[in-house]
Order: C-alpha cells, then structure tokens, then sequence
C-alpha cells in the first residue's frame, strides 16, 4: 500500500511538472498605436504575474507584450522565430512571405484582424504642394516598407509617378521621421501614423510647425480601408499550436466587447502600456481613428480587401525599385488560416 502511493505521488509530480513545461509564453512586439488596446487588455497588466489575462484564461498561454517601435525588427525577429506572432499592415505581406520563400515552416499564416485605420495613418506636406503630382522632385520622409511607405507608392501610382520620381528619406522608427521632419525644412512631406502626426499641422496647437498641413489620411475617401492591420503566425507555430490560435482570438474578440461596452478600460490600457503623457484627449483621439472589427466583419475582409490590398501591394512593390522580384506570385489564399476559426466562434 505505501508503495502504491509513493507511485502515485511520483507521477503526479512527474505529470505536473510536464504541465507547467508545456505551459507557453508568446512574445509579440507593438509599436505605439491606438489599435493595440484589445491586445493590450487582454494581455493583462504590462507587468509581473499574467495568469489573470483573457489569454490565460481561454488558452492557459501567456501573451508578454515587448514595446518596439522599430517595425523592421518585428519583421527580422519573426523570421528568425524569436517572434511566433507579431501584427503588420496586410500591405507588408509579400515583402515577409518573399523573404520567407524558402523557409516553407516559417511562412507567415493571417488568423485575425488587429484594426482598421480610419484616420490614424496621414501625411502632413510643408509649402506649397497642392496635389500629388506637386510630390514630383520632393523630399518625403517615412519608415520603409511601412503601412505609411505603401500609401504613399499607392498615390503615386494615382499620379502615374513612381518611387523613383521623389526622394524618399528612410527613417528607423515613426518618432525619429517626425523629428527630422520638424528639423530639416528642406524635407518636404512625413508619412507617419498617431500620434507622431499630431499637433505638426494644427494651427491652434502650440506645437504646431508654420506652413505645414494635412495632405491626406486614412479618414478621407481616397485612401480609407487602404490600411489594415492583421495578426501573422509563423506555419510551425500554428502546426504545433492549433488550439493556441483559437483560443488567442477568442480572448481578443472578448476584450474588443469589454472595450465596447466601457471605453476608459481602453484608455487606461493605452496611456499605462505606452506611458503616453499628452492627456485623456490624445489617447481617446488614437482611439477614435482605429476601428476594431468583429467576426462577421473579420471574414467578410478575409473573404475580400485582404485579396486586393496584398495584390496591389505586390503590384507596386514590384514596379518601385524591386522591392519584390518580378516572378513573386503568391496566391492570398496559401497565407490564411483563419476563416474556420473565425466560423467555430461565430457559432
């Protein structure tokens, strides 16, 4: 009898230590931005313990949130697998998915949508630039291969222009564009996002630069829906992770209905994660100009605008500087893995 219970306590050690083993920590870098408050939310508190999160509690997965402004390091560290998960603009897709070409393991699967850009992506110009066609010979600064690069390539294509036909300044992160653009006069427009956007044009601020203005923004009809940003896993992640998949989206759609139901969770999430310091009013700005989708919102875009914006975006990046090779052809359909899990929730 004593040996059968000394058995016993040995394989519950032996199987409880197996459990916290598997237990899984998933690193995601963000960027400074509005549409990171339900991931934030449901992350848990930015730090110490995170057994109380929405992830923990669907998928028994901790989600540890990493401030990095640089996009070009989300991208280099997902590829090299210290990141599973990370969020880009759906734009960015053929760029990672031809550098990933012949790593078939680390291919880059969409299973959600992070947000929409409603306003939050612009471009503030100086001088006397009325229309893109003015853009021709000018200076523009902007973080490279960004959802701000693309929008860019995107009206000057409308003008029949190229990358080519300006200058484009390469910035390392969205708070280094905004500097030098408010520094140098000889740089002639910034394409950036919120909040490194805010106050450069608006006349009544106190830190607003004489002569310069909103050229253009996500919030006007030119270029709305253009900018969407979506949740990327690397194919051996989810090969080995189904059920994490599932249960990460579960926990982000519930923190979207908690962010609906009471909008200060939202602003608290923001102001503490980013340690934002210009008031309640800018972060509800950044809120305002992000959309969250919901499931039938969510399949309704994988079923249709992620397709043409990961298609016009290989067009341009094709015919600006070879950012991608001339034979990329990569079907949408190969990268998404979502539209099953999105169905099971819905139901």
């Amino acid at each position: 009898m004593k040996g059968g219970f000394t058995l016993l306590l040995l394989l519950s050690i032996l199987f409880g230590c197996s459990r916290k083993e598997k237990e899984i920590n998933i690193r995601i870098p963000i960027y400074t931005w509005g549409g990171y408050a339900p991931l934030i939310l449901a992350a848990g508190n930015k730090d110490g313990e995170k057994k109380d999160s929405l992830f923990y509690k669907y998928g028994k997965f901790n989600v540890l949130l990493e401030k990095n402004e640089n996009i070009s390091e989300h991208i280099s560290n997902f590829i090299n697998g210290t990141y599973p998960i990370i969020c880009v603009s759906v734009d960015m897709l053929p760029l990672i998915c031809s550098q990933l070409s012949n790593n078939k393991n680390a291919i880059p699967k969409v299973f959600g949508i992070l947000d929409f850009s409603y306003g939050g992506d612009s471009i503030i110009i100086r001088g006397n630039i009325k229309n893109i066609m003015d853009l021709k010979g000018k200076r523009i600064i902007t973080i490279k291969h960004s959802p701000s690069h693309f929008i860019m390539l995107y009206l000057l294509n409308q003008a029949n222009l190229y990358e080519n036909d300006v200058e484009f300044i390469f910035a390392e992160n969205p708070q280094s564009a905004k500097e030098d653009f408010i520094s140098n006069k000889a740089i002639d427009a910034l394409a950036c996002w919120s909040p490194f956007t805010y106050y450069i044009a608006e006349t009544k601020s106190r830190f607003y630069i004489k002569g310069c203005q909103s050229f253009v923004s996500t919030a006007d009809a030119t270029i709305s829906g253009l900018i969407a940003r979506v949740f990327i896993a690397r194919s051996d992640f989810i090969k080995n992770n189904p059920d994490t998949i599932t249960s990460f989206m579960k926990a982000y759609f519930e923190a979207c209905n908690l962010i609906q139901e009471n909008k200060e969770i939202a602003i608290e999430a923001l102001t503490n994660f980013f340690e934002l310091t210009n008031g309640t009013n800018e972060t509800i700005r950044m809120l305002n100009e992000t959309k969250f989708a919901d499931i039938k919102e969510s399949i309704d875009f994988f079923n249709g605008n992620l397709y043409r914006i990961f298609m016009l975006s290989s067009e341009l990046y094709k015919n600006n500087r070879n950012a991608l090779p001339s034979e990329f052809n990569i079907n949408p359909e190969e990268i998404i893995f979502t539209n099953a899990i999105l169905r099971s929730l819905q139901n």
